[in-house]
């Protein structure tokens, strides 16, 4: 069963900004639980469609393995995208290079949560965002703290650009800190920390992949968009 449809909002006037106006050819990849979803059996997920301009859909062939699909409840009530600590998908030939900035809409779960991954760009676990303690902390190779805000639905941007790395949690300060260079291997994970890691306990209803460090005007055109479709979060 393939689930999608046109995203737009209706009305007149000037069309509202999407994220591939936002950003332009530095769009890598973008995952949206409102398009694209193909579920196996029951309201396990197959295959999430990239909606960017390279098709780096994300699959999961292994039903046991096959996160779940909910038509509603994220926030503004979209649908979303679970894992319960034992799913995850992938693509295995999209690579993310450093400079890159990643935009995930998500809920993390901190109780039996610890060092598990949320996302895990260009594997093996070289740009990853992942719960600790709490907090979410960004890694590639080095590690910084980025927030301890992990229980309620949030937009978090994640800058990978080595000593001068970034993330953003909302409308919160932005906390800076060294991720390390990375590894130089293809390949997304989502719901995990790459091929055999550990799988976290998370919903996501975006994920958007930029090649470049975004400009301060695309940061403040996502934000709106987010606001937009999600409501302020």
């Amino acid at each position: 069963m393939f689930i999608g449809h046109k995203i737009g909002i209706p009305g007149g006037g000037k069309p509202p900004l999407t994220v591939a106006s936002i950003l332009g050819a530095s769009l890598v990849a973008d995952y949206d639980a409102r398009a694209g979803v193909t579920l196996g059996a029951g309201s396990s997920v197959a295959a999430w469609a990239d909606q960017g301009p390279s098709g780096y859909d994300l699959t999961q062939g292994t039903a046991g393995l096959q996160p779940t699909y909910s038509a509603s409840g994220g926030p503004n009530d979209v649908p979303y995208i679970s894992g319960d600590g034992t799913e995850y998908m992938n693509n295995a030939t999209i690579d993310v290079d450093q400079p890159c900035t990643i935009w995930c809409v998500c809920l993390p779960t901190v109780a039996g949560n610890i060092n598990k991954g949320i996302f895990d760009a260009t594997a093996p676990a070289t740009r990853r965002l992942f719960v600790v303690s709490a907090a979410l902390q960004v890694y590639a190779g080095a590690a910084f703290t980025a927030s301890t805000t992990t229980t309620a639905w949030q937009v978090v941007r994640v800058l990978f650009n080595n000593t001068a790395s970034e993330c953003q949690i909302n409308d919160d300060s932005e906390v800076t800190g060294t991720a390390g260079v990375g590894g130089t291997g293809v390949g997304l994970y989502v719901f995990s920390q790459g091929a055999g890691g550990v799988p976290a306990d998370a919903r996501i209803t975006r994920l958007v992949i930029s090649s470049a460090d975004a400009s301060a005007a695309q940061q403040a055109d996502m934000k709106a968009h987010f606001d937009l479709t999600y409501g302020a979060l």
